[in-house]
Protein backbone atom coordinates (compact mmCIF):
# COMPACT_ATOMS: atom_id res chain seq x y z
CA UNK A 1 0.00 0.00 0.00
CA UNK A 2 1.19 3.76 -0.85
CA UNK A 3 1.09 5.82 2.00
CA UNK A 4 2.00 9.74 2.42
CA UNK A 5 5.11 10.42 3.36
CA UNK A 6 3.89 11.71 7.23
CA UNK A 7 1.49 8.54 7.15
CA UNK A 8 5.13 6.58 6.69
CA UNK A 9 7.14 8.68 8.91
CA UNK A 10 4.69 8.15 11.61
CA UNK A 11 4.30 4.57 11.30
CA UNK A 12 7.83 4.12 11.30
CA UNK A 13 7.89 6.30 14.84
CA UNK A 14 5.99 4.52 16.09
CA UNK A 15 7.02 1.09 15.61
CA UNK A 16 10.59 2.31 16.86
CA UNK A 17 8.96 3.68 19.63
CA UNK A 18 7.11 0.19 20.59
CA UNK A 19 9.76 -1.32 20.13
CA UNK A 20 12.51 0.99 22.53
CA UNK A 21 8.89 1.12 25.02
CA UNK A 22 8.75 4.62 24.94
CA UNK A 23 4.91 5.36 23.51
CA UNK A 24 3.01 7.91 24.84
CA UNK A 25 -0.34 7.71 26.73
CA UNK A 26 -2.42 10.14 24.20
CA UNK A 27 -1.84 11.64 20.55
CA UNK A 28 -3.57 14.56 19.13
CA UNK A 29 -3.38 13.29 15.79
CA UNK A 30 -4.18 16.35 13.28
CA UNK A 31 -5.72 15.11 9.65
CA UNK A 32 -8.39 14.15 7.58
CA UNK A 33 -10.94 11.15 9.49
CA UNK A 34 -11.51 10.70 5.29
CA UNK A 35 -7.50 10.52 4.92
CA UNK A 36 -4.62 10.83 6.21
CA UNK A 37 -5.54 10.01 9.70
CA UNK A 38 -7.79 7.10 8.50
CA UNK A 39 -5.03 5.50 6.81
CA UNK A 40 -3.05 5.88 9.68
CA UNK A 41 -4.90 4.54 12.49
CA UNK A 42 -5.81 1.21 9.78
CA UNK A 43 -1.98 0.76 10.04
CA UNK A 44 -0.87 1.88 13.68
CA UNK A 45 -3.57 0.00 15.52
CA UNK A 46 -2.22 -3.31 14.23
CA UNK A 47 1.58 -2.37 14.77
CA UNK A 48 0.79 -1.75 18.67
CA UNK A 49 -1.25 -4.97 19.00
CA UNK A 50 0.63 -7.22 17.00
CA UNK A 51 1.60 -10.16 18.74
CA UNK A 52 5.37 -10.29 17.14
CA UNK A 53 7.83 -8.10 17.05
CA UNK A 54 10.33 -9.26 14.78
CA UNK A 55 9.50 -5.98 12.67
CA UNK A 56 10.15 -2.65 13.74
CA UNK A 57 7.52 -0.51 12.07
CA UNK A 58 5.42 -2.63 10.39
CA UNK A 59 2.81 -5.44 11.65
CA UNK A 60 2.96 -9.13 10.79
CA UNK A 61 -0.43 -9.00 8.98
CA UNK A 62 -1.22 -12.82 10.02
CA UNK A 63 -1.38 -13.17 13.64
CA UNK A 64 -4.52 -13.49 15.56
CA UNK A 65 -4.40 -9.60 16.92
CA UNK A 66 -4.06 -8.31 13.41
CA UNK A 67 -6.19 -10.20 11.69
CA UNK A 68 -8.84 -9.07 14.71
CA UNK A 69 -8.05 -5.57 14.06
CA UNK A 70 -8.13 -5.87 10.23
CA UNK A 71 -12.18 -7.04 10.83
CA UNK A 72 -12.40 -4.32 13.71
CA UNK A 73 -13.35 -6.91 16.32
CA UNK A 74 -10.31 -6.71 18.15
CA UNK A 75 -11.47 -6.37 21.72
CA UNK A 76 -8.97 -4.14 23.57
CA UNK A 77 -9.86 -1.68 20.46
CA UNK A 78 -12.56 1.31 21.36
CA UNK A 79 -13.51 3.17 17.81
CA UNK A 80 -15.63 5.85 19.42
CA UNK A 81 -17.22 8.61 16.61
CA UNK A 82 -19.77 11.88 17.11
CA UNK A 83 -23.63 10.82 17.31
CA UNK A 84 -27.08 11.60 16.57
CA UNK A 85 -27.98 15.02 14.43
CA UNK A 86 -25.57 17.01 16.86
CA UNK A 87 -22.76 15.08 15.73
CA UNK A 88 -21.43 15.27 19.25
CA UNK A 89 -19.70 12.87 21.35
CA UNK A 90 -22.07 12.51 24.32
CA UNK A 91 -20.18 12.77 27.88
CA UNK A 92 -22.00 9.30 28.93
CA UNK A 93 -19.83 7.63 25.97
CA UNK A 94 -16.68 9.29 27.52
CA UNK A 95 -17.58 7.79 31.15
CA UNK A 96 -18.37 4.28 29.68
CA UNK A 97 -14.73 4.55 28.28
CA UNK A 98 -13.15 5.44 31.66
CA UNK A 99 -14.96 2.26 32.97
CA UNK A 100 -13.90 0.27 30.03
CA UNK A 101 -10.39 1.47 30.54
CA UNK A 102 -10.13 0.81 34.13
CA UNK A 103 -10.59 -2.69 33.63
CA UNK A 104 -7.67 -5.21 32.48
CA UNK A 105 -7.22 -5.40 28.69
CA UNK A 106 -8.73 -8.79 27.83
CA UNK A 107 -5.79 -9.83 25.72
CA UNK A 108 -2.87 -9.29 28.28
CA UNK A 109 -1.44 -6.25 26.57
CA UNK A 110 -2.69 -2.70 25.67
CA UNK A 111 -6.18 -0.86 25.35
CA UNK A 112 -6.66 1.75 22.67
CA UNK A 113 -9.11 4.35 22.41
CA UNK A 114 -9.78 5.86 18.91
CA UNK A 115 -11.66 9.33 19.48
CA UNK A 116 -12.91 10.27 16.07
CA UNK A 117 -13.68 14.13 15.36
CA UNK A 118 -12.03 14.98 19.04
CA UNK A 119 -13.09 18.66 18.06
CA UNK A 120 -16.61 17.36 18.65
CA UNK A 121 -16.44 16.80 22.64
CA UNK A 122 -18.43 19.40 24.08
CA UNK A 123 -17.09 21.14 27.54
CA UNK A 124 -18.67 18.45 29.63
CA UNK A 125 -17.26 15.11 27.56
CA UNK A 126 -13.89 16.56 27.83
CA UNK A 127 -13.81 17.29 31.40
CA UNK A 128 -15.12 14.08 32.08
CA UNK A 129 -11.93 12.66 30.00
CA UNK A 130 -9.47 14.50 31.19
CA UNK A 131 -8.99 12.64 34.57
CA UNK A 132 -8.56 9.49 32.38
CA UNK A 133 -6.20 11.58 30.40
CA UNK A 134 -4.21 12.94 33.43
CA UNK A 135 -3.96 9.49 34.90
CA UNK A 136 -4.04 6.96 32.22
CA UNK A 137 -4.33 3.62 32.88
CA UNK A 138 -0.76 1.27 32.63
CA UNK A 139 -0.80 0.13 29.05
CA UNK A 140 -3.55 2.56 27.52
CA UNK A 141 -2.98 4.69 24.35
CA UNK A 142 -5.40 7.25 23.39
CA UNK A 143 -5.39 8.77 19.87
CA UNK A 144 -7.67 12.04 19.03
CA UNK A 145 -8.57 12.48 15.56
CA UNK A 146 -9.24 15.97 14.01
CA UNK A 147 -8.44 18.26 11.24
CA UNK A 148 -9.24 21.15 13.09
CA UNK A 149 -6.70 21.32 16.69
CA UNK A 150 -7.82 24.72 17.62
CA UNK A 151 -11.41 23.62 18.26
CA UNK A 152 -9.92 20.91 20.66
CA UNK A 153 -10.51 22.06 24.78
CA UNK A 154 -7.09 23.61 25.66
CA UNK A 155 -6.69 21.24 28.35
CA UNK A 156 -7.35 18.41 26.47
CA UNK A 157 -5.28 19.35 23.40
CA UNK A 158 -2.09 20.20 26.28
CA UNK A 159 -1.70 16.35 27.59
CA UNK A 160 -1.58 15.01 24.31
CA UNK A 161 1.56 14.64 22.06
CA UNK A 162 0.64 16.25 18.33
CA UNK A 163 0.94 14.46 15.12
CA UNK A 164 0.48 16.39 12.66
CA UNK A 165 -0.04 13.75 9.13
CA UNK A 166 -0.95 16.69 6.87
CA UNK A 167 0.02 20.28 5.95
CA UNK A 168 -3.03 22.86 5.97
CA UNK A 169 -4.26 23.17 2.91
CA UNK A 170 -6.64 25.03 0.24
CA UNK A 171 -9.61 22.99 -0.20
CA UNK A 172 -10.63 22.21 -3.66
CA UNK A 173 -14.61 22.91 -4.45
CA UNK A 174 -16.09 20.87 -6.60
CA UNK A 175 -17.07 22.27 -10.00
CA UNK A 176 -20.86 21.86 -9.03
CA UNK A 177 -20.52 24.62 -6.15
CA UNK A 178 -18.73 26.87 -8.64
CA UNK A 179 -22.01 28.34 -9.92
CA UNK A 180 -23.56 28.81 -6.17
CA UNK A 181 -20.25 30.71 -5.34
CA UNK A 182 -19.74 32.80 -8.45
CA UNK A 183 -23.64 34.05 -7.51
CA UNK A 184 -22.48 34.54 -4.35
CA UNK A 185 -19.36 36.43 -4.86
CA UNK A 186 -20.91 38.95 -7.38
CA UNK A 187 -23.58 40.05 -4.70
CA UNK A 188 -20.99 40.60 -1.77
CA UNK A 189 -20.08 44.25 -3.35
CA UNK A 190 -20.69 46.27 -0.32
CA UNK A 191 -23.09 49.21 -0.97
CA UNK A 192 -23.63 52.21 0.75
CA UNK A 193 -27.73 52.43 -0.07
CA UNK A 194 -28.41 50.32 2.74
CA UNK A 195 -32.27 49.23 0.79
CA UNK A 196 -30.22 47.25 -1.59
CA UNK A 197 -27.59 45.76 0.37
CA UNK A 198 -30.07 44.80 2.49
CA UNK A 199 -31.23 42.91 -0.56
CA UNK A 200 -27.73 42.00 -2.20
CA UNK A 201 -27.17 40.15 1.55
CA UNK A 202 -30.72 38.44 1.54
CA UNK A 203 -30.02 37.48 -1.52
CA UNK A 204 -26.30 36.14 -0.95
CA UNK A 205 -27.66 34.15 2.22
CA UNK A 206 -30.43 32.09 0.08
CA UNK A 207 -27.57 31.52 -2.41
CA UNK A 208 -25.40 30.30 0.50
CA UNK A 209 -27.91 27.86 2.05
CA UNK A 210 -28.84 26.57 -1.13
CA UNK A 211 -25.25 25.22 -1.74
CA UNK A 212 -25.68 23.71 1.85
CA UNK A 213 -28.77 22.22 0.97
CA UNK A 214 -27.08 20.33 -2.28
CA UNK A 215 -23.85 19.49 -0.36
CA UNK A 216 -25.95 18.08 2.35
CA UNK A 217 -28.15 15.98 -0.26
CA UNK A 218 -25.25 14.59 -1.65
CA UNK A 219 -23.64 13.95 1.44
CA UNK A 220 -26.86 11.83 2.01
CA UNK A 221 -27.05 9.95 -1.05
CA UNK A 222 -23.57 9.15 -1.03
CA UNK A 223 -24.08 7.35 2.78
CA UNK A 224 -26.98 5.96 1.60
CA UNK A 225 -25.84 3.93 -1.50
CA UNK A 226 -22.52 3.16 0.71
CA UNK A 227 -24.59 2.13 4.30
CA UNK A 228 -24.81 -1.83 4.64
CA UNK A 229 -27.50 -3.63 6.08
CA UNK A 230 -26.21 -3.97 9.33
CA UNK A 231 -25.39 0.08 10.06
CA UNK A 232 -26.48 1.21 12.84
CA UNK A 233 -28.79 4.60 11.70
CA UNK A 234 -27.55 7.00 14.51
CA UNK A 235 -24.14 5.91 13.25
CA UNK A 236 -24.77 7.01 9.37
CA UNK A 237 -26.60 10.20 10.49
CA UNK A 238 -23.50 11.17 12.14
CA UNK A 239 -21.56 10.76 9.74
CA UNK A 240 -23.35 12.75 7.33
CA UNK A 241 -23.26 15.73 9.87
CA UNK A 242 -19.69 15.47 10.19
CA UNK A 243 -19.21 15.23 6.19
CA UNK A 244 -21.32 17.74 5.85
CA UNK A 245 -19.90 19.95 8.40
CA UNK A 246 -16.41 19.57 6.72
CA UNK A 247 -17.65 20.38 3.18
CA UNK A 248 -19.92 23.38 4.43
CA UNK A 249 -16.69 24.51 5.85
CA UNK A 250 -14.50 24.68 2.62
CA UNK A 251 -17.40 26.75 0.85
CA UNK A 252 -16.84 29.01 3.79
CA UNK A 253 -13.00 29.14 2.59
CA UNK A 254 -13.70 29.26 -0.78
CA UNK A 255 -15.16 32.57 0.23
CA UNK A 256 -12.59 33.48 2.60
CA UNK A 257 -10.13 33.44 -0.42
CA UNK A 258 -11.95 35.97 -1.96
CA UNK A 259 -11.70 38.49 0.75
CA UNK A 260 -8.07 37.20 0.78
CA UNK A 261 -7.74 38.17 -2.72
CA UNK A 262 -9.04 41.77 -1.70
CA UNK A 263 -6.63 41.92 0.99
CA UNK A 264 -3.74 40.86 -1.38
CA UNK A 265 -5.10 43.42 -4.09
CA UNK A 266 -4.79 46.45 -1.12
CA UNK A 267 -1.71 45.21 -0.02
CA UNK A 268 -0.41 45.51 -3.95
CA UNK A 269 0.62 41.79 -4.96
CA UNK A 270 0.90 40.67 -7.93
CA UNK A 271 -2.70 38.95 -9.09
CA UNK A 272 -0.60 35.71 -9.93
CA UNK A 273 -0.93 35.10 -6.19
CA UNK A 274 -4.92 35.56 -6.30
CA UNK A 275 -7.06 33.14 -6.12
CA UNK A 276 -9.76 34.28 -8.31
CA UNK A 277 -7.40 35.84 -10.90
CA UNK A 278 -9.88 36.39 -13.37
CA UNK A 279 -12.15 38.47 -10.88
CA UNK A 280 -8.39 40.90 -10.39
CA UNK A 281 -10.12 44.04 -11.65
CA UNK A 282 -13.77 43.62 -9.09
CA UNK A 283 -10.82 42.82 -6.45
CA UNK A 284 -8.88 45.88 -6.84
CA UNK A 285 -11.76 47.95 -6.68
CA UNK A 286 -13.32 46.37 -4.03
CA UNK A 287 -9.75 46.89 -1.80
CA UNK A 288 -9.63 50.40 -2.93
CA UNK A 289 -13.17 50.97 -1.22
CA UNK A 290 -13.16 48.77 1.97
CA UNK A 291 -9.70 50.05 3.22
CA UNK A 292 -7.44 47.52 5.02
CA UNK A 293 -9.73 47.30 8.21
CA UNK A 294 -12.90 47.03 6.28
CA UNK A 295 -11.43 43.67 5.25
CA UNK A 296 -9.92 42.66 8.21
CA UNK A 297 -13.94 43.16 9.05
CA UNK A 298 -15.07 41.30 6.57
CA UNK A 299 -12.92 37.92 7.53
CA UNK A 300 -13.73 38.35 11.18
CA UNK A 301 -17.30 38.40 9.84
CA UNK A 302 -16.99 34.83 7.64
CA UNK A 303 -14.83 33.27 11.10
CA UNK A 304 -17.21 34.48 13.30
CA UNK A 305 -20.37 32.65 10.59
CA UNK A 306 -18.36 29.02 10.85
CA UNK A 307 -18.15 29.19 14.78
CA UNK A 308 -21.70 30.17 15.33
CA UNK A 309 -22.85 27.22 12.40
CA UNK A 310 -20.94 24.54 14.79
CA UNK A 311 -23.31 26.01 17.57
CA UNK A 312 -26.75 25.29 18.02
CA UNK A 313 -27.92 28.32 16.86
CA UNK A 314 -30.49 28.07 13.39
CA UNK A 315 -28.02 28.12 10.51
CA UNK A 316 -30.75 30.43 8.31
CA UNK A 317 -30.33 32.68 11.39
CA UNK A 318 -26.38 33.21 11.69
CA UNK A 319 -26.28 33.05 7.87
CA UNK A 320 -28.77 35.85 7.29
CA UNK A 321 -27.13 38.03 9.74
CA UNK A 322 -23.65 37.34 8.62
CA UNK A 323 -24.27 38.26 4.83
CA UNK A 324 -26.32 41.38 5.89
CA UNK A 325 -23.18 41.87 7.50
CA UNK A 326 -20.75 41.39 4.33
CA UNK A 327 -23.11 43.26 2.23
CA UNK A 328 -23.05 46.23 4.75
CA UNK A 329 -21.41 49.57 3.39
CA UNK A 330 -20.72 50.61 7.17
CA UNK A 331 -17.05 48.88 7.39
CA UNK A 332 -15.94 51.39 4.66
CA UNK A 333 -12.38 52.75 5.78
CA UNK A 334 -9.73 55.13 4.41
CA UNK A 335 -7.08 52.71 5.98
Amino acid sequence: MCLPARVNEALQWFGQARKNERLAHAYLVVGSPHGDARRFVEQVLPLLLCETDARAGAACGVCSACRRVRERRHQDVIQIEPQGKSCTIPVEILRNLQHQFGQTALSGGRKIAVIWGAERLGAEAANAFLKTLEEPPPGSIFFLITPAPASVLETVRSRCQRMALSEPEIAQVPDAWQPYLDAIMDGLEPNDDKDKAAWEGLAAAHRFLALCKTIRKQIEDTEENQAGENDDQDAVTARVAARFAEQRAAALQALQLWYRDIMLAHCGADPSLFRYGERQDTVRQIAGRLGLTGIINKIAILERLHRNLESNIPDGVVVHTAFAELTAGGNYLNS
